[in-house]
Parts: C-alpha cells; sequence; structure tokens
C-alpha cells in the first residue's frame, strides 16, 4: 500500500497485523516506507522472506474470515478500573497497560484505541492514545464512534425539523402505551403486516435536552 503521507509504500498485512516492540526494527515495508521503488522487488522479496510478514499473512486471513462470516469475532468485557494515580494522558496509558498485561494480553497485538475527544485521551503529544501509540506504533486511534454519534445527536437536536420528530414520536409513544387495548391493536397490526418483526411495542431512548426518540 502506498502512504502519501510519507510518500512510500507499507506491507498491508504487516502494518495491520505485524508483532513489533518498542525499539526494535522491522526494516522496510514496515518500520520504514518504501522509497526506491527501482528496488521496490529485491525488497519485496528479502520482506516476505521474514518470519512476522508470514504470521500477519495467517491472521490477515483469519481476519478476512470473520469479516466475510465464516468465523463470529469474540468481544469480552474486561473490568471498571479506577484511575487512582491521575488522569492524565499518562497515567490513564499506564493504567490500561497495566490492566493488559494483568489478563496476560499482550499489547504488541494492540490494533486500535477509542475514546472521547478530550485532551488527556486525543491529545496528539501527551494524550492517552499518544502515549500508547508511541509504545506500540500500531495501536491507531480513533475518535469513539458511540461518542461521536453522541455528538451528532446534540448537535441535531437544535434543527427544528428533528426536534419537532423527536416530540412527535414521544407522542407516538404515549398514544399506545398508556392504553392496553391501542397496544393491542398494535402488536395485532405488526403480525399481519410484518410477520418477522421482532419487536412488537414502540418505545423511546432519551435525547439531549429531555426529548426522547424513537425506538424500534
Amino acid at each position: 500500500m502506498y502512504s502519501v503521507q510519507s510518500d512510500g509504500g507499507f506491507c498491508l498485512p504487516c502494518m495491520l497485523f505485524g508483532v513489533g516492540r518498542e525499539g526494535v526494527d522491522l526494516g522496510v515495508l514496515v518500520s520504514r516506507p518504501l522509497t526506491n521503488f527501482k528496488k521496490a522487488l529485491d525488497e519485496r522479496k528479502a520482506h516476505d522472506t521474514r518470519s512476522t510478514h508470514n504470521e500477519a499473512n495467517i491472521k490477515t486471513e483469519h481476519f478476512l474470515r470473520v469479516m466475510q462470516g465464516h468465523q463470529e469475532p469474540v468481544e469480552d468485557f474486561v473490568e471498571f478500573s479506577e484511575c487512582d494515580t491521575g488522569i492524565t494522558g499518562q497515567a490513564v496509558a499506564e493504567r490500561i497497560l497495566q490492566l493488559l498485561n494483568s489478563y496476560n494480553l499482550d499489547p504488541t497485538l494492540l490494533r486500535g484505541q477509542g475514546y472521547d475527544g478530550a485532551g488527556n485521551m486525543a491529545g496528539k503529544t501527551r494524550g492517552c492514545a499518544a502515549v500508547i501509540t508511541g509504545q506500540y506504533p500500531l495501536a491507531l486511534y480513533l475518535h469513539c464512534a458511540s461518542h461521536q454519534l453522541n455528538l451528532a445527536v446534540v448537535k441535531s437536536a437544535q434543527v427544528t425539523s428533528v426536534r419537532n420528530m423527536m416530540g412527535t414520536s414521544k407522542k407516538l409513544h404515549d398514544f399506545f402505551h398508556a392504553h392496553p387495548k391501542r397496544q393491542q391493536q398494535l402488536e395485532t397490526a405488526i403480525e399481519e403486516t410484518q410477520p418477522d418483526a421482532r419487536k412488537k411495542k414502540i418505545g423511546t431512548c432519551h435525547a439531549p435536552d429531555g426529548f426522547s426518540a424513537l425506538r424500534r
């Protein structure tokens, strides 16, 4: 893959799934971009013989099998952890790495970090993400998708049409929820028109400023 920022080529499997440690040079195509394209074939042949490259290829194949539905990804909650040493980027990063080590989880396998946009988490120089990426360069930071959604909802709630929609949704919920006979008629209509529907009731989810949004 070609990087415009580095003006050179990298090995995509190794960048995504390669295992490297701080201070260890993995050579051209991983630690450094390939910029001398006249030697591209020789560099690629030498790179292909590395055991780290072969391991990254195997992990890439496993990843593709998961994405294609042949295997199921595993997502586990570990624990809530108190930041008793402070909430600076350095302190939070150290706490996260300590927690991973306590569960025998190898930080060199980190491939992503997701936090909100607070300075102590997302700061480019001293934020938690920057500290961890400094030690494990493949652990790339992305702004938490859930937090981005929350920010989008907060912003959209200021739009008149969206606020009206939320108000209408709440009235629709109250119309059925407060009257069992109406709710029964709604469930019957859903069963007749959408027999595969898993939800039979109209719920609400709270949005900013006390508004409610429709939830299926």
